[in-house]
This record gives structure tokens, sequence and C-alpha cells, in this order.
């Protein structure tokens, strides 16, 4: 798990990673992350949905899961 998420890190901006870890990592809210970076509620939505396709297909690459 902590290779996926280093070469997601890699992958996509620092912004859109942060947004990532936010939701799905620390369990904040959408509302929450959109205040903490300054961002809207859509584009938090946005950005989550896009970094968890990444994530999903960067998880099945190392683990060979898909």
């Amino acid at each position: 798990m902590h290779a996926v998420l280093a070469q997601l890190e890699d992958d996509v901006s620092e912004r859109d990673y942060r947004v990532f870890y936010m939701r799905a990592i620390e369990g904040l809210s959408v509302q929450e992350v959109a205040e903490a970076t300054g961002s809207t509620v859509e584009k938090v939505r946005y950005r989550h949905h896009r970094v968890k396709k990444r994530f999903a297909h960067l998880f099945s690459l190392y683990t060979g899961v898909e």
C-alpha cells in the first residue's frame, strides 16, 4: 500500500494528492477538505474521483488484483 501511495504522489499534482489523502486516508468530509484547501466542494469531488481512479489502477498493477 505504501508503494502505491508513493507512486500516486509522484503521478498526480500535490493538490490532487492532498485532496485524495485527506478524503481517503484521513476520512475528512468533502466540505472539510474544501475548507482546508480553499477549494470548492465540486472541485474536491472532481479531484478525489480522478485520483481515486488512478489509485485503483496503480493498486491493480502492484497487486495483480483488478
